[in-house]
Parts: structure tokens; C-alpha cells; sequence
């Protein structure tokens, strides 16, 4: 049930500001937690797509990937 208020509250933080990347990260948290994987690998991807640069997004989903058995 927290988990489930923490992630409408991180998601409405991204509808004021949808640019800010510790929702996301904190959101990627809640979906590894609740094995919704998909959703994980999805903001990850999102962070990247948004942030190339971001070195803890692409270490973040290589590491999640390596985790789940996947391939980056």
C-alpha cells in the first residue's frame, strides 16, 4: 500500500515537472520492488532517451539487464 501511494506521489511530481530525473529514479525503485520489470527497464530507458549522458541511467539498466538475465 506504500509503495503504491510513493509511486502517485513520484508520478505527479513528473506532471509538475516532468524534466527533473529523481521521480524517475525513485519510480525505476518502486517497479524493481513490485518485479514490474518492464516498467523499470521502461524509465530507464526514458531517462536515457531524454539524458544520453547520463552515466547512472546507462549503468543502472546494464546492471538491471545483467540481473535479470538480459543482454544491454
Amino acid at each position: 500500500k506504500e509503495l503504491v501511494q510513493a509511486e502517485k506521489c513520484f508520478k505527479k511530481a513528473l506532471e509538475i515537472d516532468p524534466a527533473i530525473e529523481a521521480p524517475k529514479f525513485e519510480l525505476i525503485g518502486i517497479y524493481k520492488l513490485q518485479k514490474k520489470s518492464t516498467r523499470a527497464i521502461e524509465m530507464y530507458r526514458s531517462i536515457i532517451s531524454e539524458n544520453p549522458d547520463n552515466i547512472h541511467a546507462h549503468m543502472g539498466l546494464g546492471l538491471y539487464y545483467g540481473a535479470l538475465g538480459m543482454s544491454y
